[in-house]
């Protein structure tokens, strides 16, 4: 009878634990529907703000690599048109894989990684329907083959990819019309938003006319208002404010590196290490202690570059400094 009494008792206890479990994990996840659901009207506007910073940044970022042919990736996709006539009609696509910048949204990604996962499937589903076509001995126009190459700025021609970045540009544009409305939602200078559709506008224009050397200086100078949009947005956050304010220098300098004086080169990456001693000088915890170490060593190596003229090696400074960067930014 006592065993009995002590398991009755035993099986109430755990029936009132299980019941008390479920009630508290009801409460949570009310808890925590009502906090989303009672976000104000501000928090939710500065959520969105955000996101269109970020996009801002991206995209402006991949159209002026683009405009010189740079990416962050360390391979690129090459196309080729096969013969199917000939009698080695096997056709293999190589696949290899390393993206130096595995680290990013991508948003910070640029934009680009998304393209090249649609080139690369499109790359296997052909490789496969030309072997299929091959062994029944069907023939067929448009076979191609797809190979991943080393991306290199030494071995590479540095051209414009103009339809690439006019599409951008007018995805871009698109884009911005709704951005507007927020950006004046969050007080942002209305003198800055005019300033800043009337360069758009010259943008389009210089991209439109593949105009290499305007196109550069349109998209940095549209990159210049990203600092004033974050202040804004977040004045009081002046280590993330600081980075896209260097950011933006070394993009003017990047924009002029092929056209303009070693002076004025120059002058924009010392503004560039004013703004980011700010950072350096801000850091309260040591989350981008090693990224932000590196990305002062990296702008004055840049720097150190310019006399030389040699436009290479400061593509090749520039594309190490700018995947930093986006570190940092991606990662606050």
């Amino acid at each position: 009878m006592v065993n009995n009494k002590k398991n009755e008792k035993g099986e109430k206890m755990k029936k009132t634990i299980f019941i008390l479990i479920i009630i508290l994990s009801l409460l949570s996840w009310s808890l925590l529907a009502f906090s989303k659901d009672n976000k104000s009207d501000e928090e939710i506007l500065k959520e969105k703000v955000l996101s269109e910073i970020i996009f801002l940044d991206s995209e402006l970022t991949n159209m002026i690599n683009r405009l010189n042919g740079l990416t962050f990736e360390n391979y690129k996709i090459i196309t080729t048109d096969v013969n199917k006539g000939d009698k080695d009609n096997s056709s293999n696509t190589e696949q290899s894989s390393g993206n130096a910048s595995e680290k990013t949204s991508d948003s910070s990604s640029e934009g680009s990684d998304e393209q090249s996962n649609q080139e690369s499937n499109s790359g296997s589903n052909s490789s496969s329907s030309q072997e299929s076509n091959s062994s029944s001995g069907s023939t067929s126009k448009n076979a191609k083959k797809y190979t991943m190459t080393f991306n290199s700025i030494l071995t590479d021609e540095l051209n414009p990819e103009w339809d690439f970045v006019k599409q951008k540009i007018e995805v871009f544009f698109t884009s911005w019309n709704t951005m507007v409305i927020d950006l004046y939602k969050i007080n942002v200078n209305k003198q800055d938003i005019l300033n800043f559709n009337a360069e758009l506008d010259k943008a389009i224009q210089n991209i439109k006319n593949e105009d290499k050397a305007q196109s550069l200086i349109s998209i940095a100078n549209l990159y210049s208002y990203i600092p004033k949009f974050y202040e804004a947005f977040s004045p009081d956050n002046t280590i993330e404010l600081n980075v896209y304010k260097t950011k933006s220098e070394i993009l003017n300098a990047y924009a002029i590196v092929e056209n303009k004086s070693n002076e004025e080169i120059i002058s924009h990456i010392k503004q560039a290490l004013e703004h980011f001693v700010i950072v350096i000088n801000n850091i309260d915890n040591k989350k981008n202690e090693t990224s932000i170490n590196k990305t002062y060593i990296l702008i004055n190596e840049l720097q150190s570059s310019v006399p030389t003229r040699d436009i290479q090696l400061f593509y090749m400074k520039y594309k190490n400094l700018m995947e930093e960067i986006n570190n940092i930014i991606s990662n606050p």
